[in-house]
């Protein structure tokens, strides 16, 4: 098998394991056949037991996407924010599902390196600052109309008659995401902001 890209510089076993392979991913049908295969005759084969086969077992970790929170107006392009939700649950059988990045990233210590790169985003706004935006956002679905938000608030272009941001989470107390900015916006007349908060009221919608 060629050697993937993220291999080119020497690296541990350990390392490999620890950074690069998702060993919370759930096994595929071709998994656990390979690993039949192996622990059919495992005094025998276990010698046998290369890194092809190894690698061929355990998946890479996927890269994972984030929008971008903040535009590059405030801070000159230095900055960058993410407005990520952190997975943290339990199953039916009560076994607790973790979200590999989100975690990862929850755990980092301030200052730490995180690698990432830019891609284009799809989402097109129009330049006309004046042309009424209807912005439907629940929960981190804000984050790319914060973007817009901040931008077109550092342009001295944002008016509450253009920009109308649909909001909606389960709790205001604690899923109400960047509240004081956004209520700020509405108090100076920057924004019309429309919010659903679905587990504080009676019918839960």
């Amino acid at each position: 098998m060629p050697v993937p890209a993220f291999l080119k510089q020497p690296h541990t076993l350990y390392e490999i394991a620890e950074q690069y392979w998702d060993l919370r991913s759930y096994p595929t049908q071709y998994v656990f056949s390979l690993l039949a295969q192996v622990l059919h005759d495992f005094h025998k084969s276990a010698s046998k037991l290369t890194l092809e086969v190894v690698f061929e077992l355990f998946s890479t970790i996927k890269p994972r996407s984030f929008s971008i929170a903040s535009s590059c107006l405030p801070s000159g392009g230095r900055d960058i924010d993410l407005l990520v939700a952190v997975v943290n649950y339990k199953t039916k059988l009560l076994k607790p599902r973790l979200g590999l990045a989100s975690n990862w990233l929850k755990d980092l210590n301030i200052g730490e390196k995180v690698y990432g790169w830019i891609k284009p985003g799809t989402l097109v706004f129009p330049k006309d600052s004046s042309t009424p935006h209807i912005l439907i956002g629940p929960g981190t679905g804000l984050a790319p109309f914060r973007s817009l938000l901040q931008e077109r608030e550092k342009l001295q272009t944002a008016k509450k008659d253009a920009l109308h941001l649909i909001f909606g989470c389960r709790y205001k107390e604690k899923d109400f995401h960047c509240r004081e900015e956004l209520e700020r916006m509405v108090k100076q007349d920057k924004l019309t902001l429309y919010c659903a908060f679905s587990r504080d009221q009676e019918n839960k919608v």
